[in-house]
């Protein structure tokens, strides 16, 4: 059984590798994002201690990256608007449990 700060350690890495392999070919708005993502995680590994805690801070980041997707307007940002849809449906399926890759 993996438990949930483990779960959240595995996305705060695969978000960090994402942002690694994307490098200087992504656009500044897909870097922020990822950016974004990494401070939530961390803030959740800052302050949970339990497994529900865990979860649940796991889960406000997806929904507050969720938020964000909703927030971007526009054909200027159609770009990252699926970004942000494949990176919540990356951690969606790592707290699933279920293998990813960048």
């Amino acid at each position: 059984m993996i438990t949930a700060e483990k779960v959240i350690r595995r996305g705060r890495l695969y978000v960090e590798d994402t942002y690694l392999e994307l490098g200087v070919s992504g656009t500044g708005g897909q870097r922020a994002i990822l950016v974004e993502a990494m401070a939530l995680l961390d803030n959740v590994l800052k302050t949970g201690q339990t497994d529900q805690e865990y979860e649940q801070g796991f889960m406000h980041a997806i929904t507050r990256l969720e938020h964000v997707q909703q927030d971007m307007q526009g054909i200027r940002f159609m770009k990252e608007r699926s970004f942000t849809k494949e990176l919540i449906e990356s951690l969606q399926r790592i707290a699933q449990d279920e293998e990813v890759s960048v």
